[in-house]
């Protein structure tokens, strides 16, 4: 009898890793969306981001200030799990830096931009 419930388990555990798997690889983008809650306007969004392939930053392009209240929305590719973090310059050249924490393919992150720090929207 126990042998059978030990194969049960890893039977169980094997299956969701499986699904976990082949759920993941039409969704391997991480979707962020960014809302400027501060009474500046953001002149520019820095993005780094680690995971199992590597490290990466990149720069978003901003057309036009970020206004307060004016929400941005990303996408970028992660391979399984990892992090990020990001970096705003405000319009008046002041600078904070945010960790976003653990990521993985599909998640949706939504961050506020305060003027002395960055977090995750309640």
């Amino acid at each position: 009898m126990k042998l059978r419930s030990v194969f049960f388990i890893v039977s169980v555990f094997v299956l969701g890793a499986i699904a976990s798997s082949v759920g993941g690889m039409w969704h391997p983008y991480v979707t962020v969306k960014v809302t400027n809650m501060s009474q500046q306007s953001v002149k520019d969004l820095e993005v780094a981001f680690q995971n199992t392939e590597g490290k990466g930053v990149f720069n978003l392009y901003i057309d036009k200030p970020l206004k307060t209240g004016e929400e941005m929305i990303f996408h970028f590719y992660v391979e399984s799990e990892g992090s990020f973090a990001l970096k705003v310059t405000f319009a008046n050249e002041h600078v904070v830096k945010g960790i976003s924490g653990y990521i993985e393919r599909g998640n949706t992150r939504f961050i506020e931009i305060h003027s002395d720090r960055i977090q995750e929207a309640r």
